[in-house]
């Protein structure tokens, strides 16, 4: 957006009009050359131009005899556009006068119009050999450098100008001007305050105030110079553009987008005001319209990076990745080096799940900054996606030590540390983290998280809860919040906040059939109840526990699921359908997912169902399985999960070692999989053999194991819920 406005270069009839007296005496040529000038003006007036140039023709050659005269007859054609004859009368005054300042001025002046600015210089510096003080040749020379990008000597003409004429008001104002594009925001301003002294009802000077308050970050005061600037001069796009700029930057969106379309009213064709309503109503949560205001910025114009990066920003809000990645890739092509398109890409790469390709990203942007904390910031983060743990903590150390007041970088070192079980220094890195920016709502969520794992599940709450009072609409803190309140004993709220599982960023598949209406908890009897499978296989066996009690209240119940399980819950006591995939909406009267079944229930500590064994093992397998498991005492254990989901409830298998070690116990793998650490460890640990859990139906064989086992110890998996299904110890 233009920030500032020059005051208007002096015209260059300054001095002498083109009705003046072109010679003091009564010669009879000089009376011809005053009635043909008098006549031209009165042509040009009346519209008739070629009347008007006629009447000057007729003089030419005595006008060409006299220096005001020619400077004259310069000045008529330079005011009516036509700059080479004017340029040509204006040497032929100097030919016959050098020493002429007002031609000289004039000259300049039509020089600078025509491109020839070095030339134009010439001609100011003649004036100031003839009169060094002279305030307008130093304001104009002061324009002409300030144009061509020549600061320093463009604001020592305008201090020459000023020291001579203090209430120089164009000075002023293009001082201030060059100031602003300077940096040295306080000296503009200062410079602004003393022209709007001469002229406070100029509208020029309050937009260029407002410009320097908006960038000195006075927004209120920006705003007040706008509204000043508005209520001054007539109908100005750029006014309500940059009006727009500091109601944004105040907080006041709505207003802004209103001070745009206004803009857009005056200019329709005005792609930076297109943009900025973009931006405005990205802020306001309006994506789809953002995006339409940035293609129509683009469509004015098409080389503008900035509107292609803010495009694909709304379009990644809008979780149309692979077009926010198009938008991304076009505006890097305009302007290779541009970081903060570069970041944004990477952004969506994440959110693709694409973390090989974000690094690749980072590190493409890290040949170029290898210091740039948000690249290593991201590259960090990703590698922890990758579980690359010691790897991503190097990365986030780099960006703390290039940017140590980056708040990212020390959630996502929280993150990494709490992974690799360090949760002490994650909680400090959190902290670290909240102490540079404590509205910082996913920082306040994982630290709940590592609160949580630490057993401070009272501060881990109230951790959550200031991370929702932030952003009420936060589905992971309120799940994670879930997590805290059912440890801390309050199901009620715990069961209502795990609703919001959906939502969150790593959510479980959602297979609700929107034709269905989902059950509340009204009478079942005589209704058919589809109930869905979601979430893991120890989901699944824990929560099956609770079909039996929709059946009680007489309803016909069909679970949704995976086959591999059906063998095993075909044990649960009741009646039950089961069914790999829905054929026909129709054939059910209501629906629930399978781990809504608590909340709807209203489940409480006491109300657990608390029957075991609530499955069973097929008897077959349990006799063919006991010969092989034969005697002493048993010990079934299991220390490794699915990795994916968290390493922290895997434990190392020398953990078992004190239990091996005594004496005429045996240690029986229950794990499907032969994992590499049995051979690496100097523990006896026995395996039941490759057909173990070999076929179609999952758990058959470790259920008839359990079954002959006096002891079950595992970590944190499907197996510790099976034996607890089974009523195993």
């Amino acid at each position: 957006m233009p920030s500032s406005q020059f005051a208007k270069a002096p015209s260059p009839s300054a001095g002498v009009s083109p009705s003046a007296n072109l010679a003091t005496g009564a010669h009879v040529d000089d009376f011809r050359l005053q009635t043909a000038v008098t006549a031209a003006l009165g042509c040009m007036n009346n519209g008739d131009r070629a009347g008007a140039f006629a009447h000057l023709a007729s003089v030419e050659v005595l006008a060409a005899a006299r220096e005001a005269a020619s400077y004259v007859f310069g000045l008529f054609y330079f005011n009516n556009g036509e700059t080479q004859p004017a340029l040509q009368w204006f040497d032929r005054a100097l030919l016959l006068k050098p020493a002429f300042r007002e031609a000289l001025a004039a000259r300049a002046v039509t020089l600078q119009k025509i491109g020839r600015a070095q030339e134009a210089l010439a001609d100011l510096a003649a004036i100031l050999q003839i009169d060094p003080e002279n305030d307008e040749a130093l304001y104009m020379m002061g324009a002409i450098h300030q144009s061509r990008g020549e600061s320093a000597e463009a604001l020592a003409a305008y201090e020459r100008a000023i020291r001579r004429k203090p209430d120089y008001y164009e000075a002023l104002l293009n001082r201030g001007v060059l100031l602003d594009q300077l940096g040295q925001c306080d000296a503009a301003l200062a410079s602004f305050d003393s022209a709007l002294a001469l002229r406070p009802n100029d509208p020029i000077v309050h937009f260029n105030r407002g410009s320097v308050l908006q960038r000195l970050g006075r927004f209120d005061s920006a705003l007040a110079a706008y509204d000043q600037a508005r209520a001054l001069g007539a109908d100005d796009p750029e006014i309500e553009l940059n009006r727009g700029n500091a109601l944004q930057k105040l907080g006041r969106f709505a207003e802004a987008l209103a001070g745009y379309e206004r803009a857009l009213r005056l200019r329709p064709h005005y792609p930076q005001a297109h943009y900025n309503r973009g931006i405005a109503l990205q802020r306001l949560g309006q994506l789809v319209e953002a995006v339409a205001a940035f293609d129509a910025a683009i469509a004015l114009k098409p080389a503008y990076p900035e509107a292609l990066c803010n495009r694909g920003n709304a379009l990644n809000d809008l979780k149309r990745f692979a077009e926010a990645l198009v938008s991304y890739d076009a505006a890097l092509r305009l302007l290779p080096e541009f970081p903060q398109a570069e970041i944004n890409r990477i952004n969506v790469l994440f959110a693709q799940n694409r973390y090989a390709a974000a690094i690749e990203a980072c590190d493409n942007l890290l040949r170029r900054d290898p210091q740039h904390a948000q690249a290593l910031c991201a590259r960090g983060a990703a590698l922890h996606r990758l579980s690359r743990l010691d790897e991503g903590l190097v990365a986030l150390d780099r960006a703390i030590q290039s940017r140590p007041d980056l708040a990212e970088a020390w959630l996502n070192r929280g993150n990494v540390l709490q992974e690799l079980g360090r949760l002490e220094d994650a909680l400090a890195s959190y902290d670290r983290a909240l102490s540079l920016r404590a509205d910082y709502p996913e920082v306040l969520s994982s630290r709940g998280v590592c609160l949580k794992e630490l057993a401070r599940i009272d501060e881990a709450i109230v951790s959550f809860n200031e991370a929702l009072r932030l952003k009420p609409d936060y589905p992971d803190a309120r799940n994670n919040l879930a997590g805290a309140l059912l440890l801390s004993g309050d199901f009620a709220g715990g069961l209502s906040a795990y609703e919001c599982r959906w939502e969150r960023s790593n959510a479980p598949r959602k297979t609700l059939y929107s034709m269905l209406p989902t059950w509340r908890g009204e009478p079942l009897a005589g209704r058919r109840i589809l109930v869905w499978d979601e979430q893991g296989l120890g989901d699944l066996i824990q929560f099956s526990r609770y079909l039996p009690m929709l059946a009680e209240q007489g309803a016909e119940v069909t679970l949704l699921g995976r086959r591999s399980m059906f063998h095993l819950l075909k044990t649960l006591p009741c009646k039950l359908r089961f069914i790999e995939h829905i054929a026909d909406e129709t054939a059910y009267d209501c629906q629930i997912a399978l781990m809504s079944l608590p909340f709807v229930v209203e489940t409480r500590l006491e109300t657990i169902p608390g029957q075991v064994p609530y499955l069973y093992a097929d008897p077959l397998r349990v006799a063919e399985w006991a010969a092989p498991i034969g005697g002493g005492f048993r010990v079934g254990i299991c220390w490794h999960g699915n990795a994916k989901i968290n390493l922290a409830r895997n434990v190392p298998i020398d953990a078992f070692a004190p239990l091996a070690a005594i004496e005429g116990v045996r240690l029986i793998s229950l794990m499907k999989e032969a994992r590499p650490e049995l051979h690496e460890s100097s523990i006896q640990i026995e395996t039941p053999g490759p057909q173990f859990d070999a076929g179609p139906d999952a758990f058959i064989d470790t259920a008839a194991v359990m079954a002959h086992l006096d002891l079950v110890v595992t970590s944190d998996t499907s197996i510790a819920h099976l034996a607890g299904a089974l009523g195993r110890p």
